[in-house]
């Protein structure tokens, strides 16, 4: 099922590699964990890529990995094939745990439990104090903005400057597979609502004195 651009000294050698990682016997299990379909339209043509990612248990190890193919004119070929052994399942190796983390980790975790905190203590004192456009305060403590996110496995911080983030924290992963990833915002609505605060409460008793 190779396609016809990949027939050769090279896809033989790959072949060879392939059969060195998945040659542990007959697999205990063999799990789909991805897809992903892409394609490309026009006037003249029509493909379509699918691409399966795998999760292999064999006795002795396992393998993780993913299967490219090309569908083009109702037929399908293999446009390339990776996997890799390894230590665990990903279920294992991608689950959330302090073991051997760095205070990075640690920094992080806090601040995605403070923030939401210090954002509904804020909202709470709003909504108790006697200010002009209350609702409109609401709205904009709510959200946190500039986002940070984490990857919990690969330790990489990511800033994204333009966004908002309700509540200010989250933390979610794309599958049961996939790492997670914590991400923090920064509760500017909070801290301005906060900082003006008494301005505003004594603009609103002015009239009444």
């Amino acid at each position: 099922m190779l396609d016809a651009t990949l027939r050769g000294a090279k896809s033989a050698r790959g072949l060879r590699d392939l059969n060195a990682v998945l040659a542990h016997g007959e697999p205990v299990s063999v799990e789909v964990i991805g897809v992903g379909v892409f394609g490309i339209t026009s006037s003249r043509d029509s493909r379509q890529t699918t691409n399966l990612s795998y999760q292999i248990h064999f006795r002795d190890t396992w393998a993780a990995g993913n299967v490219a193919l090309g569908h083009k004119s109702g037929a399908v070929s293999v446009l390339g094939a990776h996997f890799q052994t390894i230590p665990d399942s990903l279920e294992v190796l991608n689950r959330f745990t302090f073991a051997g983390k760095s205070p990075l980790h640690y920094l992080v975790f806090a601040l995605c439990i403070a923030v939401p905190v210090f954002i509904l203590v804020v909202l709470v004192i709003c909504i108790r104090s006697p200010i002009r456009w209350k609702w409109l305060w609401i709205i904009f403590i709510l959200p946190g903005l500039v986002q940070f996110q984490f990857g919990w496995i690969s330790g990489r911080l990511n800033v994204q400057p333009i966004s908002l983030l309700v509540l200010g924290a989250n933390a979610f992963r794309p599958s049961p597979y996939a790492p997670w990833t914590l991400g923090f915002a920064i509760p500017v609505g909070a801290i301005i609502f906060l900082a003006t605060r008494r301005r505003l409460l004594l603009q609103d008793t002015t009239p009444e004195a």
